[in-house]
């Protein structure tokens, strides 16, 4: 289940060992934003983002500072990161899909 948006920045903090102390405040809002945005709050998916944005260096956390590497986190190609449950999760349930609701899930994301 998706957490609420202030549980979701604390965890945030914890992914990060940052503080909880400033409120989350030290995961910058641009990255809180994109991080609920592709996570939808769900724990699991919120890790495996961070991780994946720290691994690309899109990210990075050094004496208790967050900094962002990246002009535009919304640039980052989270379709490439299929060995996550985040995405190949979503893959595997599109692809289980009998081929009427597939090609509709197709059209539907183009025209998102």
């Amino acid at each position: 289940t998706p957490l609420t948006e202030d549980a979701a920045v604390e965890y945030m903090c914890h992914c990060l060992g940052l503080s909880t102390q400033q409120g989350g405040s030290l995961v910058k809002r641009r990255l809180r934003e994109f991080v609920s945005a592709v996570s939808i709050n769900i724990p699991t998916y919120i890790q495996e983002c961070l991780n994946h944005l720290m691994n690309e260096g899109a990210l990075g956390v050094s004496n208790g500072e967050c900094t962002i590497t990246v002009p535009d986190l919304n640039a980052v190609n989270i379709a490439e990161w299929v060995q996550t449950s985040m995405v190949g999760g979503t893959i595997s349930r599109l692809e289980s899909l009998k081929s009427a609701q597939n090609h509709i899930m197709k059209l539907a994301t183009v025209f998102e």
